[in-house]
């Protein structure tokens, strides 16, 4: 992935930056690729914006919080991680969220909360099961009539995006297995 300089404005989303999400395809010659290229072209050597939410941080905070009151560690991760990005980093990279795990009881409110921030912010959520042997976030290798990208590369082109909001769910039900990439090698996990 890389970071172009240019920025643009669109409706409802702030400047933002755009990367290049996937500069090419291995063989562009083969039939696998170029099916590839038509459903996916957006995607490959294009940039894509990485996009910003319209909702100042006061907001979210109030939102969050009051929503979610016996989450306040949870808030509180989200909201400093925001606010260190605004105040020390790249601003416009404010919602561009680390990976992060919320722990809890069945029922607890766990799904709901990452669903809720992701709709504060102005996201479109890609929901992945845990049970499933790659949770959708493995491609389908070439050579397969049902060849696909993996699920988050699917989520960017589908919302048009960099940092769409993925959400594993249920991790904790995941099988441990030779064809389990969430349990795979360390190398293959966030």
């Amino acid at each position: 992935m890389s970071l172009s300089s240019t920025s643009r404005r669109l409706e409802g989303v702030q400047s933002a930056l755009e990367v290049t999400v996937c500069e090419a395809l291995g063989d562009p010659k083969t039939h696998d690729a170029q099916k590839l290229h038509r459903a996916y072209g957006d995607l490959i050597g294009n940039p894509t914006l990485v996009r910003q939410p319209n909702v100042d941080f006061r907001v979210i905070a109030d939102i969050l919080k009051s929503k979610f009151p016996w989450a306040t560690d949870a808030v509180e991760l989200v909201l400093g991680e925001i606010a260190l990005k605004q105040v020390y980093g790249d601003p416009r990279l404010s919602s561009v969220l680390k990976p992060f795990l919320l722990v809890g009881q069945p029922g607890s409110g766990k799904t709901k909360f990452a669903t809720e921030l992701s709709q504060i912010l102005g996201f479109h959520g890609h929901l992945s099961g845990g049970v499933a042997d790659s949770g959708g976030l493995q491609a389908v290798s070439r050579g397969w009539s049902s060849t696909l990208p993996c699920g988050p590369f699917l989520a960017m082109h589908r919302h048009k995006c960099a940092n769409p909001v993925i959400l594993i769910d249920e991790i904790d039900k995941a099988k441990d297995g030779a064809s389990n990439v969430i349990f795979g090698p360390p190398y293959c996990r966030c």
